[in-house]
């Protein structure tokens, strides 16, 4: 493998890769707290989860991953006061579409520069390159975040009752597909 780094000194520059999928897996788990610490290069997702409830996330900050955090049947979460940039796919995944899942969550968060290189979706689903996605059967609040530069939507949501996405600051959608 050859680098062409032009007049700049090899030498001087940093190299990252990331050896790990997930750098925190939360599985199955309850009662669930994660706050105060900085996630960098994940293969797939920073923080992942599948059929947990009582999730406590704040202050945290993720960047250059995949996917930000993911979680399937989620319920009884707060996920708070974060940050997550430059992902391939999305930042915010939760899908916990049916009964008893419910009562998430996402407020005050600072998203920026997700899914903006074409073909780098990997999952090949309406979650693809998105701010935060997230469908929960009851009891949804997205609110007081931002979000900056998306692929296509910066936010994305579903359930059937109690949903509430309000007070957003949402700018740059559509970067990867013009026909959304």
């Amino acid at each position: 493998l050859y680098s062409y780094f032009g007049t700049e000194n090899p030498n001087a520059l940093n190299c990252k890769a990331s050896t790990q999928k997930i750098l925190f897996n939360v599985g199955s788990r309850n009662n669930i707290t994660i706050q105060n610490i900085r996630f960098e290069g994940a293969n797939q997702t920073a923080i992942a989860g599948s059929t947990l409830s009582n999730l406590w996330i704040d202050s945290i900050e993720i960047n250059n991953c995949t996917q930000g955090m993911g979680f399937y049947r989620l319920s009884n979460a707060n996920i708070r006061y974060f940050s997550v940039s430059n992902c391939l796919q999305n930042a915010v995944y939760v899908r916990s579409i049916t009964s008893p899942y419910t009562n998430v969550n996402i407020e005050h968060f600072d998203i920026s520069n997700i899914g903006l290189m074409p073909g780098m979706g990997s999952k090949n689903q309406d979650c693809d390159y998105v701010g935060v996605y997230a469908v929960v059967y009851s009891g949804l609040n997205i609110r007081y975040g931002r979000v900056n530069e998306c692929g296509i939507d910066c936010v994305k949501f579903g359930g059937t009752t109690n949903l509430d996405v309000s007070y957003n600051e949402l700018s740059g959608a559509c970067n990867v597909a013009e026909d959304h």
